[in-house]
């Protein structure tokens, strides 16, 4: 803000937020009130990692993201071994906007990658076959102008077919069998199959990480496991991996991805956890009140993935995330409040804009802050992310960048993965 100017609309969310605001005021004051009186960026969305664990549990769909999830993407740079690239030794290809093509797929569905990149290498194989018929001027020309560019454009085309065929190899099997499961885990269905479908990976010795995620994804969006479950579950994976996976547990319940129904935990006394079963009836408290109110699960039969029209697209269309979600809600608000009938999203909930969001954040922890000051602020918002945020996230912003006219910029304390956070939670 010092050098951007006070940004005059806040919207925040989480159980830390006003702490983080009030820490804000205290540099204001220590440092100055900003010298730019103009403020270039209109809005602040603030959200705590907290509000929305399914984004980071649920597998990642867009090209980039799964780029990070099986190569891993450091500093904005991705190492191709020779699995890639056919030779024998490894390269680093920095992704930016700058790679023509990455910025041409990265927020891409997976499954339109291959389409995208066989028409790119026939557009190059066309140019390249053009240019043996040219007198000697025009080689000249493209020699000096083209000749570079297209080199460059075929090495990136080959290394991106390279890392997709990678990535199918990989992922194509589990695309078809735990993708399903993860879709009716977060619409809250068939609770006996997913759980069978968890102790089959477990009894397979799948990787840890995968049948980690997908036990926190199913504590999650069921709003906390049974006592039965959750102790079955966790002695048939602390004998599948180890006893040292017994910290890990630990940590992934301190960090609330793993609870059981109405906050019942193991060593409490039988009377505490009825009190707190019986509480919980009476509080509509956690992720499928959440996702009811928001509309975030949806029918996947009509979306579109290679022209999408959802936010949604970058899970299949079963789960728009939380901060997405609320950014289009809140701007269809402001919108419909403006007499403007251009909101770029699909049918919703008759109650629209900021009483929607107000009345679904009651589902979940923490306090939500409203702070706007002005209508006529510039359709440039700060996506603040405390605790880290996912490139499906990210992808997801960008897709309503493109409906609304608005401009987002993504900040956060880093890009986080379901993974970095399970092999966190390992150590002690």
């Amino acid at each position: 803000q010092s050098i951007y100017g006070e940004i005059p609309n806040l919207f925040a969310h989480g159980r830390s937020v006003k702490k983080i605001l009030n820490l804000a005021n205290v540099f204001s004051l220590q440092y100055g009130q900003p010298t730019t009186k103009q403020a270039d960026i209109g809005y602040m969305y603030m959200f705590e990692r907290d509000s929305d664990w399914a984004s980071c549990l649920l597998s990642p769909l867009t090209y980039e993201g799964l780029l990070d999830e099986v190569f891993g993407i450091s500093c904005g740079t991705v190492e191709f071994g020779k699995e890639v690239t056919g030779a024998d030794t490894s390269i680093k290809l920095q992704l930016s906007s700058k790679d023509k093509m990455f910025d041409k797929i990265r927020n891409k569905h997976f499954a339109s990658i291959f389409s995208v990149l066989g028409v790119t290498a026939k557009q190059l194989s066309a140019a390249q076959t053009a240019a043996s018929g040219m007198n000697i001027s025009e080689m000249k020309s493209f020699v000096q102008n083209d000749l570079k560019i297209m080199k460059a454009q075929s090495k990136a085309v080959a290394l991106h077919i390279g890392a997709s065929e990678r990535i199918q190899k990989l992922k194509g099997r589990y695309f078809e069998t735990q993708l399903p499961v993860e879709h009716t885990v977060v619409a809250n269905l068939n609770l006996r199959e997913n759980i069978d479908y968890i102790e089959d990976r477990m009894a397979q010795l799948a990787p840890p990480s995968i049948s980690l995620r997908l036990i926190c994804l199913l504590s999650h969006c069921s709003d906390g496991l049974s006592q039965g479950d959750h102790n079955r579950l966790k002695n048939q994976f602390i004998q599948a991996y180890g006893s040292h996976h017994i910290i890990t547990w630990a940590n992934l319940t301190k960090l609330g991805l793993i609870k059981m129904k109405g906050g019942a935990e193991l060593g409490k006394g039988m009377v505490s956890q009825m009190a707190g079963l019986v509480a919980a009836q009476y509080k509509s408290q956690g992720f499928q009140a959440l996702a009811k109110k928001l509309n975030l699960v949806s029918d996947t039969e009509d979306i579109s993935l290679s022209d999408p029209n959802t936010a949604g697209y970058v899970f299949n269309g079963a789960y728009t995330p939380v901060s997405c979600r609320i950014v289009q809600e809140l701007i269809r608000g402001q919108a419909s409040s403006a007499g403007s009938v251009k909101s770029g999203s699909r049918t919703g909930p008759t109650t629209s804009g900021a009483p929607l969001v107000k009345d679904a954040l009651k589902s979940v922890p923490g306090e939500t802050i409203f702070d706007m000051k002005s209508k006529d602020a510039p359709k440039i918002g700060l996506i603040l992310f405390v605790g880290g945020y996912t490139l499906a996230e990210v992808a997801a912003f960008r897709w309503l960048q493109t409906v609304t006219g608005w401009q987002f910029i993504i900040a956060g304390t880093g890009n986080l993965t379901a993974n970095q956070i399970i092999s966190q939670c390992e150590r002690l």
